[in-house]
This record gives structure tokens, sequence and C-alpha cells, in this order.
């Protein structure tokens, strides 16, 4: 790589970590040190959220890291071209060939060639970014990319699968949150007797073997109905007692584990269990409340935050005039255009960069009529704080508002409010045994 390459990755690598720290406030990383690694590797990613997906994997290393894309985004002469120039190798699936025969046999060979060199690739081996948690089945590519580059070297390269497990909530939300948990590597040169015996058998052995390490690394349901159901029992969890993000994801973990046991030793039971679940949740959807408004052991402390404010108003006001516009057109453009749920993330992300960069050029030049350049930077700075604070409060605000509807349902039916804590408070007894 080039000395231009080498100080134009660095760039864009700082500017991504900056930014989805920004569009993902409540990031986490767990056993990062997996990733640093020398020799030649391939990273591999689950695909739930598009060209995030890449992005974490890719931040998540310290090293250089070269991907495989689909072959789609290459049709367009002037993208193609600068996709090559920024570390991508395009990668053809039978989607983009209408059924004909796939031609990877040039990018297979320069991916051998990069990690002959001893360099990384990134791969997201489901194929296609489909959304919800849990991991799709594996497609073969990389497998065969690694088997072509360790049997050249007679086993002995030293090539290794690097498995990165992403768990997002509310992954096309700004303000959402990502686990990044990266897994022991894996060792190509381990599967030799498995290729020796039989090359498309141990293909297949060491797909299943990565898909597998994959479901150990993030948060993997069966189906969006378990999915659901989970994210209902995390909430109960999470107003009762909140946790730090990692020790929240574990528990997660180990509340699906739990799911599983009762669901073999006690099936009557789990059906009771998640329908009771699924009918609390509907009775406060059908009441327009959320759960932490059950959860608040009093709500006097409604009447100080409705003070509160209003008295912070005017931060919110200014904010919010000073940031809407770049914020809410990407979303704007994306619901616009059809963009399915699992590629909404990437408009807003990418949206957002090139808007508020704009934006804030613009604003730079209006202040610039009214004060000196001191104090336009000065304004221009203050302005994504004031942002910031704006998405706080609205945050806040709807808080305050859920609490303020619980207040009037109950101050009504003071016994309704007894009799759902008692049923919360029986869920959330059952859901925290299954915490294993």
């Amino acid at each position: 790589m080039n000395l231009f390459l080498s100080a134009l990755y660095r760039l864009l690598k700082a500017i991504v970590v900056v930014t989805l720290r920004i569009f993902y406030p409540h990031t986490a990383f767990i056993d990062r040190h997996f990733l640093h690694h020398k020799g030649p590797a391939i990273l591999i990613v689950n695909h739930p959220n598009t060209l995030l997906d890449a992005l974490f994997g890719a931040l998540s290393s310290p090293r250089y890291t070269f991907f495989l894309a689909n072959y789609s985004l290459f049709k367009n002469p002037v993208a193609g071209w600068l996709l090559n120039q920024l570390y991508c190798i395009p990668i053809q699936r039978y989607q983009d060939t209408n059924g004909r025969p796939l031609q990877n046999e040039d990018s297979f060979a320069r991916a051998d060639a990069h990690l002959a060199a001893g360099g990384q690739l990134l791969v997201a081996p489901e194929g296609a970014s489909l959304p919800g948690r849990r991991v799709r089945t594996f497609k073969t590519g990389a497998a065969r990319i690694a088997f072509s580059m360790a049997s050249k070297s007679g086993f002995q390269s030293g090539l290794v699968f690097l498995p990165v497990g992403l768990t997002y909530e509310r992954p096309h939300r700004f303000g959402g949150s990502v686990t990044v948990q990266a897994g022991p590597p894996v060792a190509v040169d381990d599967f030799a007797d498995a290729w020796a015996a039989d090359p498309v058998q141990a293909v297949r052995e060491l797909t299943q073997h990565l898909e597998l390490k994959m479901q150990q690394l993030a948060v993997h349901t069966t189906d969006e109905a378990e999915d659901k159901l989970l994210h209902y029992a995390e909430i109960l969890l999470r107003n009762s007692r909140p946790l730090p993000q990692k020790e929240e994801y574990l528990r997660t973990r180990r509340l699906l584990d739990g799911f599983r046991g009762l669901q073999q030793t006690d099936a009557p039971g789990w059906e009771r269990f998640s329908r009771d679940v699924r009918a609390y949740f509907f009775r406060l959807h059908a009441l327009g409340l959320q759960d932490h408004a059950v959860a608040a052991p009093s709500l006097q402390f409604v009447w100080g935050h409705i003070a509160a404010l209003w008295l912070t108003l005017p931060v919110f006001v200014l904010g919010w005039a000073l940031n809407a516009l770049p914020f809410h057109l990407p979303g704007f453009i994306a619901d616009r255009a059809g963009a399915v749920p699992e590629y909404k993330a990437t408009w807003k992300y990418v949206g957002g960069l090139l808007f508020f960069t704009i934006w804030y050029v613009i604003l730079y030049q209006l202040f610039r009529t009214q004060f000196s350049v001191l104090w336009s930077w000065g304004l221009l700075l203050l302005t994504p704080a004031l942002g910031w604070a704006a998405w706080r409060y609205y945050q806040w605000a709807l808080h305050t508002w859920q609490s303020w509807k619980a207040w009037n349902v109950f101050r009504k039916k003071p016994e309704l409010r007894q009799e759902w804590q008692e049923f919360r408070a029986a869920l959330l007894q059952e859901t925290k045994g299954m915490v294993i």
C-alpha cells in the first residue's frame, strides 16, 4: 500500500470511528484483543445492517483491512474505480448475474494474493443483509478463498479467521447501541486433513464451524417471534435493574439460554410465560404506555420533570432549529426512496455525513455575515453540542410524557396500578429466574 493510500485509509478510519460513535453513542467492545493478529487473516462479521457491519468490523481491528463487496456496487464505472482504490474486491452473487454462471476467478485471485502477502480481508459470509438478531446460513465463499490460499502453501499458511459478532439495538435509529464481540482465531491449517479427504466436504465443514462460532458471538434468536419476546424480557430487566452495556449484553445472552432451557424442560410453563409477557405488553401498547412508567415506584417526580422541561425549552428550540434539516433529511429521503429496513441506517449515516458537512459550511458563511471569524467558529462548534442537547431533551420529554399519561391513568384507577405492578412483578421474577 503506497503512502497516499495509507494516509487516506487512516483518515477515513478516523472519520468512521468518530461518526459511528456519534450515530451509535452506546458502543461496547468485548474481547477485542483477539483481533491483534499479525499474519494473514479473514475477518468475518454477521450482516444485519449493511454497510455499517463492514465499518464496525474494520474499525475493530488495528490493521489495514480490505473488503469483499457485492459486485452490484461496482457497476457504475466511477463507483467501481473508487471502490477498487479504497481496498474493495468485487464478488458476484447469483442475484447479480440473473442466474448466469458466476465469474469470480479474478476476484479470488486478488484475494489470494492479498492474503499470501500477509494481508487481512473482511467478509460477511451470510452474503446478504437481513434485519433481526439472528445469524443466517453462511455461504461457502469465505471458506473457499481460505482453502485456496492455504492449500497452495501446503497448509503452512498461518491463515486464520477472526470472527466478530455484532448485536444492535434499534439499529436504524440515531442514538442506538451496538455490542461488538470478537472471538478466538480459527486456524485454517487445522483443516488440512479434512481437505485432503474431501475438499468439498471440508469447505462445508469449515463454513458450518464458522457459522456456529458466529452464533456464539452475537445474540442469535431463532425467529422474529423469539426476538420480540426477548426484547420484551430485556425491557422488564432493564427498567428494574439497569446494568452497564457489556453486562446487559451478557445478561441477554444468558436470558436467551434460559429461554431455550425452559422450552426443553417445561413446555407448558414456557407457553404460559410467553403468553403472559406478550399480553402485558399488548395491554401497555393499547393504552399508549411504556413499561418504565409501570415500573416506577412513584410518579410524583413527573411535575418536577415538567418544570425542568419548560425551563430548558429554549435550548431545545435553538438546537433543533440549527440541526433539524440535516438530521431529518437523510431519513426522509430513505423513506421516499423506499429503502428497506436493513438499509435505513446506512442511508441515515452516509446522508448525515454529507448533509451535516454541507449544512455546517452554510451556517459558517451565515455566521460570518454577522460576526467575526473567531465568533463564527465558536458558534459553529457550539452548534453540534446544541443539537445533541436537543436530541437528549426530546428523549427526556418522551419519557416524561409517558410517565404523565401513566399518572393520569393510575390516578383515576389506583387499583389498576396495583394490579399491573403485581402482574409485572410476577413476570419479572420469572424472567430473573431464567438468567442462568
